[in-house]
């Protein structure tokens, strides 16, 4: 079914329920396809039952819906996840009104789309008396995103490991922050950065990856920062993502000299992710500041954030209108 004209209808009736999940970032340099955490950036989605489907932006959105999306529900992946949810219980899904509130980027490597498809399936398994755990709907939630560590994260909060589908959780320290570098004008499809990945890796890069994750899960645990930054290197992915980022070696040495621990692609890109310890956060703020004013100041977003400890989750239950 399709949605109202132009997609920007106002909801005729109260939300039943708000859905909250929060960005994330994956592979944490060497970790990919294994680590992510999730970040103090949330998308809300505000649903109802309605007499057929619609998706629309709502007023506050810092990124509206493209119109595509508002004209085709039925190809989101909030709908394909939540039908998905629903086939596997046996049941007829009603029809429903999502607003969503999006404040985390579109294709910048945030996991945009883990939100989306964590959203659909909190929402549908509330709408049904929840049947199902967070740890219940991870299978379903990864099959539906191709890869686990954004969702997992979007899901659970907090940094973790994934290991197929089951999940671990990191410490991660709290004096230890992010920044988010954003590209303001350049999109990367995930789709299309996990095809541009070799399909073979020689034994040497596949040894020294693994190395390096284990340093940075060895890292994490201790607390131990010159591990951290010794950790903060790929040779798997971000070789080939990185050229699509404007300065990346500029913005992992500028890390560097000022005190962080380093800089790694945040998943697909384009979005560079500092960590730095507490300490040098004037320092990195000032220096990336000043980086991006040379650069000129529209075409980077700077984006402090932390890791969110919460996951997904529901959010002022109302009765139906």
């Amino acid at each position: 079914m399709s949605a109202s004209a132009g997609g920007q209808t106002p909801l005729v009736q109260t939300p039943l329920f708000q859905v909250t999940v929060p960005a994330s970032t994956a592979n944490l340099g060497p970790g990919f396809d294994t680590l992510g955490a999730a970040l103090t950036l949330y998308n809300r989605f505000y649903v109802s039952i309605a007499q057929q489907d619609s998706l629309s932006s709502h007023p506050n959105s810092l990124y509206p819906l493209p119109a595509e999306v508002s004209q085709h529900p039925e190809q989101n992946p909030w709908f394909s996840a939540m039908d998905a949810w629903y086939r596997q219980q046996g049941k007829r899904r009603p029809a429903l009104a999502v607003t969503i509130e999006c404040h985390i980027p579109l294709a910048r490597g945030l996991g945009s789309s883990a939100s989306v498809v964590a959203g659909a399936l909190l929402a549908a398994n509330h709408l049904e008396g929840s049947p199902n755990t967070l740890n219940e709907l991870l299978p379903l939630a990864i099959a539906q995103e191709g890869h686990p560590d954004n969702v997992a994260a979007a899901l659970l909060g907090g940094a973790c490991l994934c290991d197929g589908n089951t999940v671990y959780p990191l410490p991660w320290p709290n004096d230890w922050h992010l920044l988010a570098v954003i590209p303001s004008h350049v999109k990367v499809s995930t789709e299309e950065a996990r095809r541009a990945l070799p399909t073979e890796y020689p034994r040497d890069t596949a040894v020294f990856n693994l190395r390096k994750t284990g340093l940075l899960v060895h890292a994490l645990h201790s607390q131990d920062k010159k591990a951290l930054s010794n950790s903060l290197m790929d040779l798997i992915h971000q070789p080939v993502r990185a050229q699509r980022i404007e300065g990346f070696s500029d913005m992992q040495a500028l890390a560097i000299a000022n005190g962080g621990f380093g800089a790694v692609v945040s998943g697909s890109g384009p979005t560079t992710m500092v960590i730095y310890p507490a300490e040098a956060n004037t320092a990195i703020q000032q220096a990336f500041q000043h980086y991006c004013e040379k650069r000129g100041q529209s075409s980077l977003q700077l984006l402090p954030v932390q890791i969110s400890t919460q996951g997904g989750h529901i959010e002022h239950l109302s009765s139906p209108a």
